[in-house]
């Protein structure tokens, strides 16, 4: 839907786009990525699994028409139930409807502080790693060069390292720290 908006002209830029083979003529990216995408599997803390493939035949919820989908399908195995957005496959993952959710641990990271959910966490390592571009439109090349300057200056002067950190990486409070420092003694 995205990249037939930008070919009717109705959208002229995203800040989220993964460059695949498929998407490498059009629309045009950016040439630096705005930032790292890992997809994740989060259970219930206490369905908690030890790897992916122990969710074999199980429900796993995914936002549908997404990368995550595409991955969940090619990984096989897997029960998939598929969603209009993240927040309802969350709380469907809360309430026990679904084993698993696959998305952003970035985006799942904030929706589950934000809905206050304390009881779901992620499993193992990313089952995919890739990086998001901004995607221009093709009609608006002057577009795609100003994102390529102001990406490159704002690498170049810190910027960039600022906004990261305050969008991306929470501050711990001094409980959080204080009990990170006791689990790591004991441990």
């Amino acid at each position: 839907p995205l990249v037939m908006d930008m070919s009717v002209g109705t959208i002229n830029l995203s800040s989220t786009m993964v460059r695949t083979d498929h998407r490498e003529t059009y629309p045009p990216f950016s040439d630096r990525a705005t930032i790292p995408l890992k997809m994740k599997l989060f259970t219930r803390t206490n369905n908690r699994v030890a790897h992916p493939r122990e969710l074999r035949g199980q429900r796993v919820a995914v936002k549908e028409e997404t990368l995550y989908q595409v991955t969940l399908e090619e990984y096989g195995g897997l029960n998939i139930k598929l969603y209009d957005t993240d927040l309802q496959a969350i709380k469907d993952l809360a309430n026990g409807a679904v084993d698993a959710f696959a998305g952003s641990d970035r985006t799942i990271y904030y929706l589950l502080r934000q809905q206050g959910y304390s009881n779901i966490s992620a499993i193992g390592t990313p089952l995919r790693v890739t990086s998001l571009y901004f995607a221009i439109n093709l009609d608006h090349p002057e577009i795609q060069e100003l994102v390529n300057i102001g990406m490159r200056n704002i690498m170049a002067n810190g910027e960039y390292d600022r906004i990261f950190r305050k969008w991306f990486v929470p501050e711990l409070i001094t409980d959080e720290v204080d009990a990170l420092i006791t689990e790591a003694q004991q441990a």
